[in-house]
Parts: C-alpha cells; sequence; structure tokens
C-alpha cells in the first residue's frame, strides 16, 4: 500500500464533518435497536461515518470499491476496537445482493459523492438493490454534490487546501471542475496536488488524478414514486433544509421503507 494512499481524505476536515452530521444521524437511529449488521454503508471509504455510529453501539457492515480504502477503516477500526460491532470488505455496489446476500438492514448510506460514479441505469439498479435489503421502517440515505448549481460556470473550483503529512512536508489539493457536455448531464474533476520535496524543500512535485462524475437530480427518482411502500424526501443538507438546485451545495436523497 502507498504511504500516501490515504491523502484524499486529507482534503476534507473529518472532525468538522462528522461535527455537523452527527445530529442528523443521531435522529435517524433513534429509533432503531443496535442489532447485528444495523447499518450498511456503501462507498464506506475509510470508515468514518461507521465508526461514528459503532461508538454508538450501532452494528455495521461497509463496502468500498478501493482495496486500499478496505485496507484503512480496518486499520482504524482495530485502533477504536471496534472489531466486535464493524466488518469491511471489498466489493462492487451494483451488485450489492450477491455481496450480502439476505442481510437486511435498519439504515443504509451512501455519502460522498459516491452514487455520482455511476449511469442512471446504475444508479437505479443499486436502489432496488438497496430497498431490497432494507427492513420495514427503515431508511437510506444517499448524498451527492450538487453540480447544477454551477451551471451557468464552464469551469469551477472546490475548497483549495493545504496540509503537512505525517513527515512535515507540505501537500496542497485543489480541485478543478468543468462540463463535459451542453445538457450538464456529467462533469470531469481535476484533483492538482503539489507536494514538496523531501530533499529539496524549495521544490514541489506535481501529480493529477482525474474522475468523470454524473449529475443527479432529484427528477431521477420518479420512477419509484409509484411504490406505496416508499416515502422520499430531498435536501440541501444534513441540518434538514429543502434541496434548492439554484443554491444548494448537495442533494441529500432520504428514502423510507414504510412499515406494511
Amino acid at each position: 500500500m502507498s504511504k500516501d494512499s490515504n491523502l484524499f481524505y486529507k482534503m476534507v476536515d473529518w472532525e468538522k464533518r462528522l461535527d455537523r452530521e452527527k445530529n442528523f444521524f443521531l435522529n435517524l437511529v433513534k429509533n432503531f435497536k443496535p442489532s447485528e449488521n444495523n447499518v450498511l454503508d456503501l462507498g464506506c471509504g475509510i470508515g468514518h461515518h461507521l465508526i461514528l455510529l459503532a461508538n454508538w453501539g450501532y452494528h455495521g457492515y461497509g463496502i468500498d470499491y478501493s482495496e486500499e480504502s478496505i485496507d484503512l477503516a480496518i486499520k482504524r477500526m482495530k485502533e477504536y476496537n471496534l472489531e466486535h460491532l464493524l466488518n469491511f470488505s471489498f466489493g462492487d455496489m451494483r451488485y450489492l445482493q450477491e455481496i450480502i446476500s439476505d442481510k437486511k438492514f435498519d439504515l443504509i448510506i451512501c455519502l460522498g459523492n459516491s452514487f455520482a460514479l455511476f449511469s442512471q441505469e446504475e444508479r437505479h439498479n443499486i436502489i432496488k438493490q438497496a430497498i431490497a435489503s432494507l427492513k420495514p421502517g427503515g431508511k437510506i440515505v444517499i448524498q451527492v454534490v450538487n453540480y447544477l448549481k454551477n451551471k451557468e460556470k464552464s469551469v469551477w473550483t472546490i475548497n483549495p487546501k493545504a496540509f503537512r503529512d505525517t513527515n512535515g512536508l507540505i501537500s496542497f489539493f485543489v480541485r478543478i471542475l468543468e462540463w463535459l457536455d451542453v445538457d450538464k448531464e456529467k462533469v470531469r474533476m481535476y484533483v492538482q496536488r503539489l507536494k514538496q520535496q523531501e530533499n529539496n524543500l524549495e521544490e514541489f512535485e506535481q501529480s493529477q488524478k482525474t474522475t468523470e462524475f454524473f449529475v443527479v437530480r432529484d427528477e431521477d427518482f420518479r420512477i419509484f414514486s409509484e411504490d406505496n411502500n416508499l416515502k422520499f424526501r430531498f435536501l440541501g443538507d444534513f441540518n434538514y433544509s429543502s434541496f434548492d438546485e439554484e443554491k444548494s451545495n448537495d442533494l441529500i436523497i432520504l428514502i423510507e421503507k414504510q412499515e406494511k
């Protein structure tokens, strides 16, 4: 594993993020009794949200397509002594039911824009599998970036950040985005990184990672509206603000499976 494999996660101030979100998740799980495989995290990364929930006593199962992220999640789980509550495994959420078999969950989360990596057809398939894996009365939370807030721009940036790594060397990240089509269906994100060189502190090495994301709209979920057992809510943040395509930074989809 690369010693820099977790640098992507340092682009986010996780302490502040989890502090902003914890009341939202506390409200979601307040009626759930901790039980085995209580929470499923799709695209769990290195386990931030599952560790938060495990510290409240909830069992969790995390899936991610990055083997390095799963390795780090397992390492962090052990550091927090949460092996009795958490499990992590490498897997692709598009094949969810093959991975989890007949397990059922009270809460399924997919956060941090992982959902936007997939086409609309793939997203619908993921949701169908998630709904089938949800207990009656259970909930699904999906969070994606609202790119349409920037639909009038041709290029824009997100939160440049500089920090020192464990060796005291400076790293700088900036995320640059552009539209890939006139219909505003897809964006390309360039993550530009500058890293200070250990043998010459006046020199910085440049590297770049490119990722493409689909635009997720609230109207994409109309296909599920005929299911009377499902209740949908669209939020613009974790403070329960209503989603506004022109202003909201995020689109948060809250799905509740009604008890029969």
